[in-house]
């Protein structure tokens, strides 16, 4: 009890910065300690710790003074004169900026304790046989007691992979402060991360359409009489289609152009006649030609329909029905297992899909099947059946640490009653305690008349030999008080006033 007060009155510590430089952990304790702050150094030094009633108050005022009690730099490293700096000096300088940037956003997890990131950024090469992508590796100082999830993991992949130009997921290493790889199998390239995508959404439909159909089950046949498993098969292809429609009887003329053609064709011969030449139209033909052109616009109407991703292609559903209770109707009402019939089975199958949408011309089918369940808590053979049960070990545990809790409680109480009976039972009067049998040679210790339950009395022991005798004797005529008054009462009482009269006259 003593420690648990101890405990309890002990101020609660709470981390007023993290990975921290030897230069910086110094600056920030001796600005403490000129202050009367108390203070704990955690982390081999890297971590100081403050009362958490000062934790916020402390972190506005040193970052007044500019200290930030981070050894990561951010941008701020382009905030100094960068005159004279090679471009080298600069690249080296945004690599340094982008790390810090990122661990300082790591760092805010509750699980993280604080993180190393380093980055290679390959230079650009002209030829893309010798191209290299940029990598990135991850060293996470975890908080004692405490794990990342694959989510949170998969996370900081994203994160530094999208922090950084051409760096995809597939190249990033992720290690906790033991220097175990816990990126593996977690981290995944985007082809792997579609497909855990489809498998994400195959199970929760499986569940919707299980936990549909399972709820309706147990409120009709009551709850452990029917278990109800549904598969689903999906399409995931991406289809996009364009098409354009035109309706030919919605034409409107927007332009006419007609043009016309006219040809002549004559022969011509010569006549002498009288010694004279005379021109003679032997032929005359003409020919008219005419062109039009007509420019008419349609009503065109454009669709573009996409395929959903997803589509349910087949549902596949299996009943099992454990065979129903019929009850007597003896004097004993005693209860029998008998199956269904095929009226009923039918009935059951025909309601369970119309309730999760089975379509018989995609494929989609139910199977109902009648077993006998067996009763986990039987006890056919007399050794009970509890015990039959693989119990989790999370319950095996929670059991055991709780018998011992009750036990060392029983314990305690136990003790501290003993204990406290103990230092009564001296201080209770009449009390029957038997008396302790004396050893050879302590018989002469005691008075004429003395008993050891008197020796162990507290007050007893520091009187001296006389005073003891003279109480030993005013507890004898004490008692002989009592036991006249015990004996006569109404002469005991005639006595008393006998005195009491004597006293005042």
């Amino acid at each position: 009890m003593g420690l648990m007060f101890y405990w309890a009155l002990q101020p609660s510590y709470a981390m007023l910065f993290g990975s921290l430089s030897p230069d910086s952990a110094n600056e920030i304790v001796e600005e403490l300690r000129s202050q009367g702050v108390p203070y704990e150094l955690r982390d081999n030094g890297k971590t100081i710790a403050v009362p958490r009633s000062q934790v916020y108050d402390l972190r506005l005022q040193f970052a007044a003074q500019g200290v930030t009690g981070s050894e990561y730099k951010g941008y701020e490293l382009f905030d100094e004169n960068s005159l004279g700096m090679t471009d080298f000096m600069q690249r080296l300088n945004q690599k340094r900026a982008l790390e810090g940037e990122l661990a300082r956003t790591i760092n805010n997890l509750d699980q993280v304790d604080g993180s190393r990131i380093h980055i290679v950024l390959p230079e650009r090469s002209p030829f893309q046989e010798t191209t290299v992508q940029p990598s990135a590796s991850v060293i996470l100082n975890l908080n004692r007691g405490r794990k990342l999830a694959k989510d949170q993991i998969e996370g900081i992949g994203s994160l530094i992979a999208g922090s950084v130009e051409g760096l995809t997921i597939d190249n990033v290493v992720i290690l906790d402060h033991l220097g175990n790889r816990i990126s593996e199998n977690v981290l995944v390239s985007s082809e792997v991360s579609a497909s855990s995508a489809q498998i994400r959404v195959r199970q929760d439909m499986e569940t919707y359409l299980t936990n549909k159909g399972q709820s309706m089950l147990d409120r009709v046949l009551g709850p452990g009489n029917s278990i109800l498993r549904i598969s689903t098969e999906h399409n995931f292809d991406k289809v996009l289609r364009e098409m354009d429609l035109i309706d030919p009887e919605s034409r409107t003329i927007i332009s006419e152009e007609r043009r016309t053609t006219r040809n002549t064709d004559e022969s011509r011969e010569t006549i002498r006649a009288n010694e004279e030449v005379e021109p003679f139209v032997r032929n005359n033909r003409e020919d008219e030609s005419t062109v039009q052109v007509r420019n008419y616009e349609v009503n065109k109407t454009r669709e573009q329909q996409e395929k959903g991703v997803g589509e349910i292609t087949r549902i596949s559903a299996s009943i099992l029905l454990d065979h129903k209770q019929v009850v007597g109707t003896g004097e004993t009402n005693e209860i029998s297992y008998e199956p269904y019939s095929d009226a009923e089975i039918n009935e059951i199958q025909r309601v369970m899909s119309s309730a999760i949408g089975i379509d018989p011309a995609r494929g989609d089918e139910v199977v109902v099947t009648q077993l006998r369940f067996q009763d986990p808590f039987a006890d056919d053979t007399g050794t009970g059946g509890w015990l039959m049960q693989n119990l989790p070990i999370s319950d095996i545990v929670r059991y055991l640490f709780l018998s011992v809790v009750m036990i060392v409680i029983a314990v305690m109480v136990f003790r501290m009653t003993k204990n406290f009976s103990v230092e009564l039972d001296p201080l209770i009067a009449g009390s029957d305690k038997p008396e302790k049998s004396l050893k050879e040679g302590d018989k002469g210790k005691y008075l004429e008349g003395e008993t050891a339950e008197e020796e162990d009395d507290i007050y007893g022991k520091k009187l001296s030999d006389e005073a003891r005798r003279k109480l030993k004797r005013a507890t004898q005529r004490t008692e002989e008080i009592n036991s006249f008054v015990d004996e006569s009462a109404a002469e005991a009482a005639a006595l008393l006033r006998t005195m009491i009269n004597q006293r005042t006259a």
